[in-house]
């Protein structure tokens, strides 16, 4: 009795099957018309942290017009926007490393095809130092040491400057943190502008420090930094 198997996974509506057999007795069914289809190809992308990869999706016979694409298998890390064949992929905000996904081929008469490997490769960017606004509170007449607040998501931060002085008095960096030294006889609201610079020499957008000068500080300097103050703000002169 002769043997059949059958090689084709394409509809029997569209392509009809013939029989062929051998002198040895062995007969494959073949389906007519059915060509296997177009394989989809493996692609490389190098891109930046922070940015997006565009993406046109191929096969090894582009101009088919009976091939679709679909993903098969997502990204870890980033996403996948657009319609196949033309996506694009995003990575995580400030995700450097690489990332991959997969994707097939699909034909009219159901045919699938094995999936194709997309491979990302994300360069690390040094992002700039982000200043946080900060807020502090001192007497008439009296210094109040303000801590600046900054973070860098990638780097170090390795200096502070001013950018904005006062209007109402004096401030100067001692050590990591601000000396502020209201004028003398000054009450009210004081605000000064400051950045952030990390390790190579990015600098953060300016960032605003808000000194309240009352009658009775919420927080003041020591004993011996007060007697300074004071010695150092009697020998001012009086804004005119």
């Amino acid at each position: 009795m002769a043997k059949f198997e059958l090689s084709s996974k394409c509809s029997f509506q569209q392509y009809p099957l013939v029989g062929i057999c051998s002198i040895l007795g062995v007969c494959l069914l073949i389906q007519t018309g059915c060509a296997r289809g177009p394989d989809p190809l493996a692609l490389e992308f190098d891109i930046e942290e922070d940015s997006t990869a565009s993406i046109t999706l191929t096969t090894t016979a582009p101009s088919d017009r009976e091939v679709s694409y679909q993903i098969s298998t997502f990204p870890e890390h980033g996403s996948i926007g657009g319609t196949p064949p033309n996506i694009y992929y995003t990575p995580p905000t400030n995700y450097f490393g690489s990332d991959e996904f997969e994707y097939v081929t699909l034909r009219r008469n159901g045919r699938v095809s094995k999936p194709a490997t997309v491979k990302i490769d994300i360069a690390a960017v040094n992002d700039p130092p982000v200043a946080e606004p900060i807020q502090a509170t001192t007497a008439v007449n009296m210094v109040v040491m303000i801590e600046p607040q900054a973070i860098d998501v990638d780097g170090q931060i390795v200096a502070y400057q001013i950018a904005t002085p006062p209007g109402y008095g004096k401030v100067e960096l001692n050590g990591e943190k601000f000396r502020y030294t209201p004028s003398t006889g000054f009450l009210g609201n004081e605000s000064f502008e400051y950045v952030a610079i990390d390790e190579l020499g990015l600098r953060s957008a300016n960032a605003k420090a808000t000194v309240r000068v009352s009658l009775r500080p919420l927080e003041q300097v020591s004993a011996e930094q007060e007697s300074e103050s004071r010695e150092t703000i009697a020998s001012a002169p009086t804004p005119t």
